[in-house]
């Protein structure tokens, strides 16, 4: 740390602490000091012409303590550095943070102006506030629930995470120049809860209209007249091993998402994060790793979940659990809880 602090930065500093904020209370005296710190770095690097520097600078003093004054001169210094995209996307939160702010208002819809005839535009609502990735890059910015984000042309995907911990499914747009698209992100656990509501419609029968007569019926299992339904059943019924098989492949799914949070957690680590990416910004090599790695495990969660709802369907609806020898006889428990879904097997093979 500097013994002195220059006199843009105590401006800075003073500014924070004296300028009304959206938060409900006041940036503790550290991020306040991080911001000041940030914002001082972005200054020198700007009026130097390492306008890149500068906008990671600028950014990582909005991220610290939001402020208009520091957004602003993120969205110059992405503008000078030719991060077109960029600089439109800070000018789109702009207006979304700061409707009423008239310094900040013109010069985010200049901004976008000035490049909305060679950029896609992306409104983004979230379910609940999350973080936007476009192809492997975060997107600067705190967890919200709208988003105003441009992009260059050509395919890409995006991607959210949300402030729960939990991921959603990646959308691919085809950008263009002068288009725009309207995403909706919501948590998986969410979007698969409502999936699991009733199970799937059954398939009617099928029949060959080859040559205009009914299929020949399939043999029943009671071994009468095969023309006779009697009190066979549907042959949409699943046998146990289908449920069994769903089982197994929930718990190795179930596995790997254990390992992927682990190795997240660990590799490479909060602090080792903290430690390197120190005025970087969201540019970060650590920063990116660690939030690939998150996308990763989010992924995995989404799936452990799918395959335990359709087996829990499987096992609940469609499986025939009577047998037909008391030696066959399998016993299964469905527990569903928040977040979860528990599959227990017991009985004799």
């Amino acid at each position: 740390m500097r013994p002195v602090l220059s006199a843009a930065l105590v401006g800075f500093a003073l500014a924070l602490v004296g300028a009304p904020l959206q938060a409900d209370s006041p940036p503790d005296a550290e991020a306040v000091a991080k911001a000041a710190r940030n914002f001082d770095e972005g200054r020198a690097a700007y009026l130097a012409g390492r306008y890149e520097v500068a906008a990671s600078f600028f950014e990582g003093a909005d991220a610290a303590v939001p402020r208009p004054q520091a957004l602003r001169m993120a969205i110059r210094a992405r503008d000078e550095a030719g991060h077109a995209a960029r600089a439109a996307t800070l000018a789109g939160q702009a207006l979304l943070r700061y409707p009423d702010h008239e310094e900040t208002r013109k010069l985010a819809e200049a901004t976008i102006e000035a490049h909305r005839a060679s950029l896609h535009r992306l409104d983004v609502t979230c379910g609940s506030p999350c973080v936007i990735a476009v192809g492997a890059r975060a997107i600067a910015g705190n967890a919200r629930k709208r988003w105003t984000i441009f992009v260059e042309p050509g395919e890409t995907t995006v991607s959210a995470s949300f402030v729960s911990k939990q991921g959603a499914d990646q959308q691919m747009i085809e950008a263009r120049g002068g288009g725009s698209n309207a995403l909706t992100f919501l948590p998986k656990a969410e979007s698969g809860a409502r999936q699991a509501t009733s199970p799937p419609p059954l398939a009617p029968p099928s029949s060959d209209p080859g040559d205009g007569e009914p299929a020949e019926p399939a043999a029943t299992n009671g071994g009468g007249d095969a023309g006779e339904i009697g009190d066979d059943e549907p042959s949409w019924i699943a046998h146990p091993g289908v449920f069994i098989g769903l089982a197994v492949a929930t718990a190795a799914v179930g596995g790997v998402t254990i390992w992927s949070g682990i190795d997240t957690i660990n590799e490479p680590g909060a602090e080792t994060v903290e430690e390197a990416c120190v005025g970087q910004g969201t540019e970060c090599p650590e920063y990116q790793d660690g939030l690939a790695k998150q996308n990763r495990t989010n992924a995995l969660i989404g799936v452990s979940v799918g395959v335990g709802v359709v087996a829990a369907i499987v096992g609940a609806v469609v499986t025939d659990w009577s047998g037909s020898d008391e030696d066959d006889a399998v016993e299964a428990a469905l527990q569903v809880g928040p977040g979860s879904v528990g599959l227990g097997l017991g009985g004799r093979f």
